[in-house]
């Protein structure tokens, strides 16, 4: 029996500039073609999850997942340094609970109140170690996170990170996530890359 496939990053209108799609028109799109869950990550804020989660209930046979896009501090969120900060890459966190919802708002929110510098919510390592209960984490599309490490540090660095993020989350709670948009070439570069450390980490 051949799997479904399951979005696990999807952004709505509430992520300025990058999507048109209301929450309910993702739920609409999602149902269409026969998903049984669909995520909701909108980059550095979870304005519009409580209108997906309520929305989600009058699709009987569609399961909503809620998360956000964040970025994450170079060194510290409380960090604002010009040219180094401001430059942030993200991981998408999935709630898989209730606790995980709890924190994930937590991380959204002193993202926002501590850690944004020119105009970008940034969280840290410190924040997702404190709230990472209840919690997946995604490294983050082909210029994500592990991604934009990979192609603008080199290979030791980028898997340094990756060493990094499995002291916080473990095998599994952590995925490299994977991402397929056309044929741009840095993609499928990223793509082997990752698909080389799942077989290196297990």
């Amino acid at each position: 029996m051949s799997k479904k496939f399951v979005n696990l990053h999807t952004h709505s209108y509430y992520s300025i500039l990058e999507s048109v799609m209301s929450p309910q028109a993702i739920l609409e799109k999602a149902e269409k073609l026969g998903c049984s869950k669909v995520a909701l990550t909108d980059t550095g804020s979870g304005y519009g999850l409580v209108e997906f989660f309520e929305k989600a209930e009058k699709f009987k046979n569609l399961n909503p997942i809620l998360g956000a896009e964040i970025f994450i501090a170079k060194d510290s969120r409380f960090e604002k340094r010009p040219g180094i900060d401001g430059r942030e890459k993200s991981i998408v966190l999935l709630a898989k609970n209730q606790k995980g919802y709890k924190n994930l708002l937590k991380i959204i929110s002193y993202a926002h109140l501590e850690g944004t510098f020119q105009e970008i919510p940034r969280a840290d390592f410190e924040l997702l170690e404190m709230y990472k209960e209840g919690l997946f984490c995604l490294t983050g599309d082909f210029d994500g996170f592990l991604g934009d490490a990979f192609l603008m540090e080199g290979e030791v660095k980028a898997e340094a990170l990756l060493t990094r993020l499995l002291t916080i989350f473990n095998k599994e709670t952590l995925y490299l996530e994977l991402c397929a948009r056309g044929e741009m070439v840095d993609q499928k570069k990223v793509n082997q890359w990752k698909e080389s450390l799942a077989q290196k980490f297990d």
